[in-house]
C-alpha cells in the first residue's frame, strides 16, 4: 500500500510539470509575452469642404495617426493593417487613400520605411526603459472631397494587430479613427450687375452707397452656419468702352441679416460670420456700391462696362 501511494505522489507531480511547461510554452513562443499595441493618435483631415477637392496628410504633417508597439528588444513583430473602406455619416461615404510607414529605431516618421501593403515585419529596436524597446507605425492619406457630401462628422476604424508569431496568432491589437469634419461649401448670388445709369460730363464724383442706395448690388454668401468667411476684392476696376476706360473704386458693406440700412463697411480682407449654427446653413448679406470720378468734358461718350471679382473663402 505505502509503495503504490509514492507512485501515484509521483504521477501526480510529474503531469503537473508536464501541464505547467505546456502552458508557458503556449503563452510565450520564445520566451515572450505578446506584444503590446498602443494607440497616440487619430488621422485627422479637419475641416474640409463638400466639393472643395483632395485634402492630404503627409507622413509627418499635423493630424498624422499613430501607433506604439511596446515588447522586447530586438524581437521581430509581425502586423498587420485593416483600414477602413471610407469615412462614414449617416449613411453617407466620403472615400479616402492611406499610406503607412513604420521606425523600429526611433519614434520619428524622418526614415520610416513605408509598408508595402497591409502588412510588414520589423524588429523593436527603440529604447523605452531597461526591459521595454519599441517600433513605431505612421498612418497618413488623402480625402476626396470632390464631389459633394452632406455636412457631418465622417469617420471609420483603422486596426492595427500584432505578434511575435508570423501566423498573426495569437495577437495583440488597437485602432484609429481615420476622421474629417465635413462642411457645406460656400456660394454666392447676386442681385445683377451695378449700374451708375447715364453719366454727365463735368459733373460731381458720380457714386453709389452700399448702404443706403437701391442701386447697390445685393449680395448673399450661403455655406455652413457659424463659420468664419474672409471677403476679398480689388481696390478698383477697369471700366473701358473701346480704347477709352474709366477707374471704378468699389465700396462693399455687410451685415448678418438682410438688413441694408443697418449694414457696416467691409474692407478686402475682413472676416465676418455665417449666421446660424455648425452643420446648418447659414447667410452674410453684402451690398455693393462705389465710385467713378467726375468726368472731364473730353471723356469720351460710350458704354462703359468692366468686371470686379469678389472672393469668399472659409
Amino acid at each position: 500500500m505505502t509503495f503504490a501511494l509514492r507512485r501515484r505522489t509521483f504521477g501526480t507531480k510529474s503531469v503537473a510539470l508536464a501541464a505547467g511547461f505546456l502552458a508557458l510554452f503556449l503563452l510565450s513562443p520564445g520566451a515572450h509575452a505578446q506584444p503590446t499595441v498602443n494607440f497616440i493618435s487619430n488621422l485627422s483631415f479637419g475641416t474640409v469642404v463638400s466639393g472643395g477637392g483632395t485634402y492630404t496628410v503627409s507622413l509627418g504633417a499635423a493630424g498624422e495617426g499613430s501607433f506604439s508597439i511596446y515588447g522586447t528588444k530586438g524581437t521581430t513583430v509581425y502586423v498587420t493593417l485593416l483600414p477602413p473602406a471610407n469615412m462614414t455619416y449617416s449613411g453617407n461615404n466620403v472615400p479616402y487613400s492611406w499610406a503607412a510607414s513604420y521606425n523600429s529605431s526611433a519614434n520619428s516618421a524622418s526614415g520610416a520605411t513605408t509598408f508595402a501593403g497591409t502588412t510588414a515585419s520589423f524588429p523593436l529596436n527603440t529604447r523605452i526603459n531597461k526591459t521595454t524597446y519599441a517600433a513605431y507605425v505612421y498612418v497618413y492619406g488623402s480625402a476626396n472631397l470632390t464631389s459633394t457630401f452632406p455636412p457631418g462628422s465622417y469617420s471609420g476604424l483603422f486596426s492595427l494587430s500584432a505578434s511575435y508569431i508570423a501566423s498573426g496568432s495569437p495577437s495583440k491589437s488597437n485602432q484609429l479613427t481615420v476622421g474629417a469634419t465635413v462642411i457645406q461649401g460656400l456660394t454666392m448670388s447676386a442681385s445683377g450687375p451695378l449700374n451708375f445709369g447715364t453719366l454727365i460730363a463735368g459733373t460731381i464724383p458720380n457714386s453709389i452707397s452700399p448702404q443706403t442706395s437701391a442701386s447697390a448690388v445685393a449680395i448673399t454668401l450661403t455655406g455652413n452656419g457659424g463659420q468664419s468667411v474672409t471677403v476679398t476684392y480689388p481696390s478698383s476696376a477697369t471700366l473701358t468702352w473701346g480704347t477709352n476706360s474709366l477707374t471704378f473704386t468699389p465700396n462693399l458693406a455687410g451685415y448678418s441679416t438682410l438688413s441694408q440700412t443697418k449694414s457696416s463697411t467691409v474692407s478686402s480682407g475682413s472676416i465676418v460670420k455665417l449666421s446660424g449654427k455648425t452643420g446648418s446653413t447659414g447667410n452674410y448679406y453684402l451690398w455693393l456700391g462705389g465710385s467713378i470720378p467726375a468726368l472731364s468734358a473730353s471723356t469720351a461718350s460710350g458704354n462703359y462696362s468692366g468686371t470686379i471679382t469678389l472672393s469668399a473663402t472659409y
